[in-house]
């Protein structure tokens, strides 16, 4: 990493650019950062965005789905609730993105079901039931027999499960593409280059340096992935460190359309997770594996394996479909696995990271929180267990 001498030497060699002192620099543009910078662009704000291939990273390898319930694990209530406010925004986000390009969504409704292969996995899933009462979800338990009527292709040796009405799932390439659209209409710069420091002058950021120039901003918002390491100038008592976890994940594509699932399917396999999310158009999403391996693109034989034998054992008709990638993601996660949200000890510096699995769960609620830090310097209740306050070293 830079140290703040040798950015402040680079960015004195660099022609600045200086747009404007009142705008704002949005660094990444996966689905946070794009979010973020649509919410602020719809809010009227003017925007830049830093990424050398916009719409890629762990969004674009990713299933899509909205599933504030079925993620939902004990020990991270905060994080679930957060969650479950998200998702009642999704409806009326997808609306709000789609009125602005041509772009289809792809927001699915149709709910996913959380299904048990064996007695144990039963046990365990019921064990979560408490827990999503308390959330607010509709958690009733269905029987082999009825959770097969909802769902015809599972397996008959499926034990039960739990139906998540509220758990949907959007296209997360048609998501970002239409982001992408729709930005570019409303005239959102997008600058092709990787942000390698980040420009101060005294306590407060001024903008950013990337490879080739030095760009001026009132506001520098950072969405990057785990790749954030690579940026000199971040406060060091902020302690801002996030982590690549790898993640597998299978596309299919189900050609026989008496073959394809009505729901999203979430399974427990002898303790592991697998799920399989439909597209409307016969693609399967078959996913995913959590692997702390550090910055790892390579897919493996034994990851796909898995992933396919889970899925097979709850869905054997997935058998029957066609293989049509098999690929690697790096999700972006902080030390408690939890979002960093709100502004950094640095003034005009905010932060948007570690959206690890939820990315784009939290999406619109992660925007809309950034946008009242920009707009009011609060940020709202319901991410304050977010605060970047509770990684940052206090002195004295």
């Amino acid at each position: 990493m830079q140290s703040d001498n040798e950015g402040n030497a680079e960015a004195e060699n660099t022609t600045i650019q200086a747009v404007s002192s009142r705008e704002i620099i949005v660094v990444g543009a996966g689905v946070i950062g794009l979010t973020t910078a649509f919410e602020l662009t719809r809010r009227g704000h003017d925007v830049s965005v830093f990424d050398p291939f916009p719409g890629r990273g762990a969004s674009f390898v990713a299933a899509g789905l909205i599933a504030p319930m079925t993620e939902a694990t004990h020990g991270e209530e905060s994080l679930a609730a957060l969650s479950v406010e998200a998702a009642r925004m999704w409806p009326d986000h997808s609306e709000e993105i789609s009125a602005h390009t041509s772009y289809e969504v792809g927001l699915d409704r149709s709910g996913t079901l959380l299904v048990a292969l064996d007695v144990n996995d039963r046990a365990r899933i019921q064990a979560l039931t408490p827990l999503y009462k308390a959330l607010g979800h509709s958690a009733e338990w269905h029987s082999s027999g009825s959770i097969r009527t909802k769902e015809p292709l599972l397996a008959p040796t499926v034990r039960g499960g739990l139906e998540a009405s509220g758990d949907i799932q959007v296209d997360n390439r048609r998501l970002l593409s239409a982001l992408t659209d729709a930005l570019v209409h409303e005239g959102t710069r997008f600058i092709r280059e990787r942000v390698t420091h980040i420009n101060t002058n005294g306590p407060r950021a001024t903008g950013v340096t990337t490879q080739h120039r030095a760009y001026e901003a009132g506001t520098v918002i950072l969405c990057a992935g785990f790749d954030i390491a690579g940026i000199g100038g971040l406060p060091v008592r902020d302690e801002v460190i996030i982590r690549p976890v790898k993640g597998q994940i299978l596309r299919l594509y189900q050609r026989n359309p008496r073959l394809r699932l009505r729901h999203s399917v979430r399974a427990l396999v002898a303790g592991s997770v697998v799920y399989l999310v439909p597209r409307s158009s016969g693609k399967v999403v078959i996913g995913a594996t959590v692997e702390e391996q550090g910055v790892s693109f390579t897919p493996t034989a034994g990851a796909a394996f898995s992933l396919l034998r889970d899925a097979i054992s709850v869905v054997p008709a997935i058998s029957e479909a066609e293989i049509e990638g098999f690929e690697v993601g790096l999700r972006p996660a902080t030390r408690d696995n939890a979002p960093l949200l709100g502004a950094a000890s640095l003034e005009g510096l905010l932060y948007a990271l570690g959206g690890y699995r939820h990315g784009i769960l939290l999406s619109p609620l992660v925007a809309h929180c950034i946008a009242e830090v920009v707009e009011t310097g609060s940020l709202p209740e319901i991410a304050s267990p977010f605060s970047p306050d509770r990684f940052r070293v206090h002195h004295g």
